[in-house]
C-alpha cells in the first residue's frame, strides 16, 4: 500500500503543477476565493434566481456552486480549460448533486457562447480581459462582474460602469451592456488588442 501511495502522490503533485503552469502560460492563473468572499461578490452583483450566470475561467466552480446554493440561481455555466480545476469542479458539482443547475465546459473562455447570459463573472488579468471583451457577444442589459481588474476602455465595448466595491483584498467592478452607441455591431474587435 505504501508503494502505491509513493507512486500516486508524486503523479498527483505533478499533474497539479502541470495544470497550474498551463493556466499561467494561458495568462489566467488559477486563484481560488473563499466562500465568504464569493457570497459578498455575488451579493454585490445583485444576483437573482432568474439570472443565467456564466463564469469564464471558472476554476474549481466555487462561484457557480455559491450562486446555486446561496442565491437559488437555476442555471450556471462555467468555462475552464485547465485540467486540474476542471476536474475538481466536475467532482464538486457531482458530489453536491448540482448537475442539473451547473454545466462546466472544458473550453477556452475566448470561445464561450454567452448569448443567453444575464451575468458574466470574470477574474482575468487586464490583457486577457480586453481580449475577451473583443470576442463577447453580450445581449443588452446583461451584466459583467470583473474581479480585481476594471475594464479600462469599457465605453469602447458599450459597457456602462455601474459601481465598484471591495472585500478583504479583492476589488470588484460591475458593468452593464448598454445600447450600441457607436453604430457598430455589438461584437467589436478594437485594433489596440495584441493577440
Amino acid at each position: 500500500m505504501a508503494s502505491v501511495i509513493g507512486v500516486i502522490a508524486p503523479l498527483f503533485a505533478l499533474s497539479y503543477l502541470a495544470s497550474q503552469l498551463f493556466s499561467i502560460l494561458k495568462g489566467v492563473p488559477y486563484v481560488p476565493a473563499n466562500r465568504r468572499a464569493i457570497n459578498n461578490i455575488l451579493s454585490f452583483a445583485d444576483l437573482k434566481k432568474t439570472d443565467i450566470l456564466y463564469d469564464l475561467g471558472s476554476g474549481d466552480g466555487r462561484i457557480l456552486i455559491g450562486a446555486v446554493k446561496d442565491f437559488g440561481v437555476q442555471r450556471c455555466v462555467g468555462y475552464e480549460i485547465a485540467p486540474w480545476p476542471y476536474l475538481k469542479s466536475k467532482l464538486a458539482i457531482f458530489y453536491q448533486r448540482l448537475g442539473k443547475e451547473i454545466r462546466i465546459i472544458r473550453k477556452s473562455y475566448l470561445k464561450a457562447d454567452v448569448s443567453d447570459a444575464t451575468i458574466i463573472c470574470v477574474y482575468l488579468l487586464p490583457k486577457a480581459l480586453n481580449q475577451l471583451l473583443g470576442t463577447l457577444n453580450l445581449k443588452e442589459n446583461s451584466r459583467l462582474l470583473s474581479l480585481q481588474f476594471p475594464i479600462s476602455n469599457h465605453d469602447d465595448f458599450d459597457m456602462d460602469f455601474i459601481r465598484s466595491g471591495s472585500y478583504l483584498n479583492t476589488d470588484f467592478y460591475l458593468y452593464k451592456k448598454g445600447e450600441d452607441r457607436h453604430g457598430r455591431s455589438l461584437v467589436f474587435n478594437p485594433p489596440s488588442i495584441v493577440r
